[in-house]
């Protein structure tokens, strides 16, 4: 706490002595690596993040810097908060840092003015146009945190906030400031690739030029990341030009580890299902599920594009133990919530095994077979005998009917 205490005294003030600059670098350099979440804030989380949006639009590097982290140890906090102040209306701590978004915002607006979409844009370090697009970036990679602790009802929220209001603007920025070699080099290199899925050092050090390109790419990355349907439909609503441009570094760069991303996070889930298994075939980008009840088995297969999170994810329907129609109904839902609300493939995973759970909760068997879906039809016992009320496979009754010469129930032997 004295540490912080001691920062915010010095940090808004002009270092124009040496040492005034060594003491401000000191003591944003211990905010950034030791000071940690709550010992710094004094009353409410949103006026501390009022405090670290004042400060990151600091032209003294450190202070900027410490902002940051400062900003990025508040954020569980501010995710609670809207946890608990979402169902009433109340304004999102996100839409705290509108201020200083905009005003940002507009600065880069005039910026890149004289500049087409995916034009390259050198910022010179020690300007004030470097200090406040190092801002903005910075800005975005805290609410792109900000989704990625939230839970998927409070993302949806932080995300349409996102996409209404600040994205067009935030595409042509990252794609503006993209290294040169990036854009237009063709094939990727391990440097080149290293932009997009390496967090840069966001340390004091030296930034130049080449530092807040990377940083850029990094940025875009965790745009994919986070709010892949926003992006999608922003990419699909975009002119040719612009189109063929997103879709070349994203496939180029991004796609690839995305994808592989996905195939680990299934890999190490530790939950096991009893009735489930869950296979990953990593080179064609495939997961492959196998719902089982008895003997019977249905299957699904999901398929990432090769310009993943862009393109729509492929979902199919192998052998099935339910009807067409349902199993369509089933599948249309997988691929919504897929592409329009940003889940990730385990969560549709689990969203499949739910809907199947619940189709077979509390069915009985059927009393001719003693199985609950028949060995060829794959059908539930529908057929119920109008006095005991017990449950059989059409199949079964029907050959029960043949073979017995009767038309009884099997088990109360009242006429069916």
């Amino acid at each position: 706490t004295a540490i912080f205490s001691a920062w915010l005294s010095v940090a808004g003030m002009p270092c124009e002595q040496p040492s005034m600059v060594l003491m401000v670098e000191a003591l944003s350099s211990s905010v950034a690596r030791f000071v940690k979440y709550p010992h710094f804030v004094d009353g409410s989380p949103l006026a501390c993040l009022s405090t670290c949006c004042r400060l990151l639009q600091s032209s003294e590097s450190s202070v900027q810097l410490a902002a940051y982290h400062t900003l990025v140890k508040l954020i569980p906090a501010l995710v609670e908060l809207d946890m608990k102040e979402s169902e009433n209306n109340v304004a999102l701590s996100c839409q705290h840092v509108d201020k200083t978004l905009i005003f940002t915002q507009t600065i880069i607006e005039t910026i890149l003015s004289g500049l087409s979409f995916g034009d390259t844009c050198i910022v010179e370090p020690f300007t004030d146009s470097y200090t406040y697009v190092r801002c903005y970036l910075l800005l975005w990679s805290a609410l792109l945190e900000m989704c990625t602790q939230a839970c998927s009802q409070l993302r949806a929220l932080y995300t349409t906030w996102l996409k209404e209001e600040y994205l067009t603007v935030f595409m042509k920025t990252v794609f503006c400031l993209m290294p040169e070699v990036v854009l237009h080099g063709g094939v990727a290199t391990q440097r080149t690739t290293q932009y997009f899925s390496k967090p840069p050092q966001l340390d004091k050090g030296v930034w130049g030029s080449d530092r807040l390109a990377q940083l850029s790419c990094w940025v875009f990355a965790c745009g994919l990341r986070r709010l892949p349907a926003a992006i999608r439909q922003w990419w699909n609503e975009a002119d040719h030009k612009v189109y063929t441009l997103v879709e070349h570094v994203t496939s180029t760069y991004v796609s690839p580890d995305l994808c592989a991303e996905e195939m680990r996070a299934i890999q190490l889930q530790e939950k096991k299902f009893d009735n489930m298994t869950v296979h990953v075939m990593g080179t064609a980008k495939e997961v492959y599920a196998v719902y089982t009840v008895e003997e019977s088995r249905m299957e699904l297969v999901i398929e990432l594009a090769h310009n993943h999170p862009l393109g729509l994810v492929k979902v199919k329907s192998g052998q099935r133990m339910v009807s067409t129609t349902q199993t369509r109904q089933w599948l249309l839902q997988i691929t919504i919530f897929l592409t329009h609300q940003n889940g990730s493939i385990w969560d549709a995973l689990e969203l499949w095994k739910n809907n199947l759970d619940k189709r077979f909760e509390g069915v009985e068997e059927c009393y001719i077979c003693f199985a609950i879906l028949h060995s060829v039809s794959h059908q539930l016992p529908k057929q119920s005998c109008p006095t005991c009320r017990k449950k059989f496979h059409s199949h079964c009754l029907y050959k029960w009917f043949t073979t017995s010469n009767k038309s009884t129930c099997p088990i109360c032997r009242n006429l069916f």
